[in-house]
């Protein structure tokens, strides 16, 4: 049957997709994040995922670059890698739309994509899997001076991240 075979290799797809996000959280350690940088370290994280041909990826980086404090970085890298593994793992997502902006008030970094969205009851229910993962998202960014913004409609979902750039110094 020939949609039972195409069934079948997008799943194989999704799961190498998810075992390379894995293969990339072992890979990129602390070291090499704090060398990098932020934006280097989610550049060389999307460009995995693209090679797996499953999503269509837009990265976009503004205003001049500034290095954040290692902890910091090192959590937003955290935080990225959590937003990426979820759209791969739950949102049947075909885009992933990636923005830092490295403002003179404020770093922002958005992870959006054009999946089916996040029921409102699974947002709101913290005994679910969905649910604690927000919820550490949430927790990690907070740890370092940040505000956290989850949107989630049947068009996909975004996380967006702001520190006021005095954290920073």
């Amino acid at each position: 049957n020939a949609l039972a075979n195409k069934i079948n290799d997008s799943r194989a797809l999704i799961t190498k997709a998810i075992q390379d996000l894995r293969d990339l959280s072992k890979s990129i350690n602390t070291d090499n994040v704090i060398d990098s940088g932020i934006a280097s370290a989610v550049e060389y994280a999307l460009e995995l995922i693209r090679k797996t041909g499953e999503y269509r990826i837009e990265y976009n980086v503004s205003g001049r670059e500034y290095r954040l404090q290692d902890q910091q970085e090192l959590i937003l890298f955290r935080i990225v890698q959590e937003a990426l593994h979820n759209t791969i793992k739950h949102a049947k997502a075909t885009q992933i739309n990636v923005d830092i902006n490295f403002g003179p008030a404020e770093f922002a970094l958005s992870v959006a994509d054009n999946g089916m969205g996040l029921h409102q009851t699974e947002k709101r229910n913290d005994k679910m899997r969905a649910g604690s993962g927000l919820k550490n998202m949430e927790n990690r960014a907070k740890m370092i001076n940040g505000t956290f913004t989850f949107t989630s409609t049947g068009k996909g979902t975004r996380i967006l991240i702001t520190l006021p750039i005095e954290t920073t110094i």
